[in-house]
C-alpha cells in the first residue's frame, strides 16, 4: 500500500502550531530570565543593605570606648551638628546631595585595642606600660589619668621594652615615647595631668560613615578610619554601592523617657544613656520594566522620597533598612588597671 503525503494545508497547519508553540516557549523563557534578573536584583540589594546596616550598627554600640567623658563630665564620642574629622567637613543631620536629597553624617570616636596600666609617666614624651600591649610605633594612644578625669591622646613613637621603675606590673614594662596628638582632649588640664597609675588604650580613632555622591552615577556609603582630607572618594573605604540616604536620629533617656536630640547641640550629660536609630536606602542599578511604578519613602526623615516626593515615581528596586543601637559607652566605662 502506497504511503500518503500531508498536504498543504496540513503543512500550513503543522508550522503555525510548531510556531504558537516557539513563541510561547520563547516568551515564557525571557518571562522567566527577566524575572530571575529582578531576584538576583533583589537579592544584591538585600545583602549590601544589611551589610551596611550591621557594620555601622557595631561602630555605634562601641561608640566611647576607651575614652570616657571630658572634664567637664560630657560624652564626646559622637560628633554633631557640623564638625571636621581632619580636613574634612560633615553634617550630621540633613546634609544636602547634589542630587537634592538629604543625607546624614555619622562619627564616633572609639579607642578598641589594648588597654594597660601605666607604671611611670614623664610629660616630656615617654610612659612606662605594663608589658604585652600590643601596641606598635606610630599607633594612636589615649592616655586616662588614675582618677578618670583626664585623658589625652598621643602618637606612639618607640616602644622598647625596659625594667619596671616599681613594683607595678606583673609581667615587666614596656618604655612608650610618644608625640603629641590633637585628635582628643578631654579638657584644658589634659597637657599638664600626670597620667601615672592611669590607663594607656590603643586603636584611638575617629570612624566616621557618611554618603559620597562624588559620582553621580553612583553614591556610595564609606567608612573612614581616622581623618580624611576631602569628603569625597579619598576618604574612606567603600561599604555599599548605589547608595540613596543614610538616616540618623540621636536620643537621650531623660527621666523615664527617649528624647531626639538630633538637632539638639548641647553638651550630653555623663551617664546619659544614648540610643540612635539608623535608616539606610539603596537602589538597584538601573530600572526593570517588569518592576511596578513605586516610590520609598523614609522614615526616621519626614518629606524624604526616593525618588523625590514631588516628581514622578519610577520602576527602580529599592530596600529600605533600619535598626535603633543603644551606645554601650555613653561617657562611662571602666579604667581599671591591667597589671
Amino acid at each position: 500500500m502506497k504511503s500518503r503525503g500531508f498536504t498543504l494545508i496540513e503543512l500550513l497547519i503543522g508550522t503555525a502550531i510548531g510556531s504558537g508553540i516557539l513563541l510561547t516557549a520563547v516568551a515564557f523563557s525571557s518571562q522567566q530570565m527577566r524575572a530571575v534578573a529582578l531576584t538576583e536584583d533583589a537579592i544584591e540589594v538585600s545583602e549590601a543593605s544589611r551589610y551596611g546596616l550591621d557594620r555601622l550598627s557595631a561602630d555605634v554600640r562601641m561608640a566611647g570606648a576607651g575614652v570616657g567623658s571630658s572634664e567637664a563630665g560630657d560624652f564626646v564620642s559622637l560628633a554633631r551638628g557640623t564638625f571636621q574629622v581632619g580636613a574634612a567637613t560633615f553634617v550630621a543631620n540633613n546634609r544636602v546631595l547634589d542630587n537634592g536629597a538629604r543625607t546624614d553624617d555619622l562619627a564616633l570616636l572609639s579607642a578598641l585595642g589594648g588597654r594597660v596600666s601605666i607604671a611611670a609617666y614623664d610629660e616630656s614624651g615617654w610612659i612606662e606600660a605594663c608589658a604585652r600591649s600590643g601596641f606598635e610605633p606610630n599607633d594612636l594612644l589615649v592616655l586616662r589619668s588614675e582618677d578618670g578625669l583626664s585623658a589625652l591622646s598621643v602618637r606612639a613613637s618607640s616602644i622598647v621594652p625596659t625594667t619596671c621603675g616599681a613594683d607595678t606590673c606583673v609581667k615587666g614594662c614596656e618604655r612608650i615615647n610618644w608625640a603629641p596628638d590633637a585628635t582628643f582632649s578631654a579638657g584644658p588640664s589634659a597637657l599638664t595631668a600626670s597620667y601615672a597609675g592611669g590607663v594607656v588604650s590603643g586603636r584611638l580613632q575617629w570612624v566616621t560613615w557618611f554618603v559620597d555622591d562624588s559620582d553621580p552615577n553612583n553614591s556610595r556609603l564609606r567608612r573612614a578610619e581616622g581623618p580624611c582630607a576631602q569628603r569625597d572618594a579619598t576618604c574612606g573605604d567603600v561599604v555599599a554601592e548605589h547608595v540613596e540616604t543614610l538616616q540618623v536620629r540621636r536620643w537621650a533617656q531623660q527621666s523615664s523617657s527617649w528624647v531626639d536630640i538630633t538637632d539638639d547641640a548641647s553638651p550630653i550629660a555623663q551617664g546619659t544613656r544614648l540610643r540612635l536609630d539608623v535608616e539606610l536606602i539603596l537602589r538597584a542599578r538601573k530600572e526593570d520594566e517588569n518592576m511596578p511604578m513605586n516610590r520609598t519613602v523614609a522614615d526616621l526623615e519626614t518629606g524624604e522620597c526616593y525618588p523625590d516626593c514631588a516628581g514622578p515615581a519610577d520602576r527602580v528596586l529599592r530596600r529600605r533598612v533600619s535598626t535603633s543601637v543603644e551606645v554601650k559607652n555613653s561617657g562611662r566605662g571602666s579604667y581599671g588597671r591591667q597589671r
